[in-house]
């Protein structure tokens, strides 16, 4: 079990964990940050809870149902209607964090209108496909991961269309949307097959352990690396405002 932890949980937990722990710092030093980075170290902190909580049936496999017993047997088993469940707030709350930072507002208003009908239909895919409890649902995977690419491209369109190119660098969403985009573009078709994940298909487990494993660590250092360079900008120009502020004050006293 600890071998397990240390291969394949630890490293993984530890990036998310500096994600939200830079992502919060960031917003103290910003002060007045924006909705969208405020909303994203809300999620950040989501996915540490969703992580330890998911991690119950690794915890029953190592203690023979000894951790968590009134599961064995039910259709919680397995984690993957927790998953499920977690996948459709994920693309609802990166979808409208890349809404907000679109500025055409009949964009704005198609994609949001999207993002709902996107996450009602997953809604009701969970409940009547029978997946949600017995694998990962590829109407999610497929379907959030398409309007993602869409709304980052568009996205990246207008940066290049307009004076916000200049300053790409101090933005947290390009930071962001460079890991997002390389993670559901290599992750989502593993998610598309998983039911060969078992010990029938060891090669695809291999695979899928390597892939997700690299697609994570990319994700979330674009995230720390976004918050913590954007953080030393926003410092860097409240340190100039300063000093401009005290030499006019020096010279009016004069």
């Amino acid at each position: 079990m600890i071998k397990y932890f240390l291969d394949a949980f630890l490293l993984i937990f530890l990036l998310e964990l500096g994600a939200a722990v830079s992502g919060t710092y960031y917003l103290h030093k910003v002060g007045e940050a924006k909705k969208g980075e405020q909303l994203m170290v809300v999620y950040l902190w989501l996915v540490i809870f969703i992580e330890i909580v998911g991690l119950y049936p690794v915890l029953n496999y190592f203690t023979n149902f000894q951790a968590f017993p009134f599961v064995e047997g039910t259709l919680f088993e397995r984690n993957y209607w927790w998953y499920n469940s977690y996948s459709l707030v994920k693309f609802l709350v990166i979808l409208y964090y890349f809404i907000w930072q679109i500025r055409s507002r009949i964009t704005r208003e198609i994609f949001s209108v999207l993002a709902i009908l996107f996450t009602f239909g997953g809604v009701l895919n969970l409940l009547f496909s029978g997946v949600f409890f017995k694998g990962n649902a590829a109407f999610s995977s497929i379907g959030g991961t398409l309007l993602l690419v869409i709304l980052i491209f568009l996205y990246y369109f207008e940066t290049l269309k307009s004076s916000r190119i200049l300053n790409f660098y101090r933005i947290p969403a390009f930071y962001f949307s460079v890991g997002i985009l390389i993670w559901h573009l290599t992750v989502t078709p593993l998610f598309i097959y998983s039911h060969y994940f078992s010990l029938k298909s060891p090669e695809f487990v291999e695979l899928h352990t390597i892939i997700l494993r690299m697609a994570n660590v990319i994700l979330y250092s674009s995230f720390i690396l976004g918050w913590l360079t954007c953080t030393r900008f926003k410092t860097i120009k409240d340190d100039n405002a300063m000093q401009v502020h005290e030499k006019q004050k020096s010279v009016l006293q004069q």
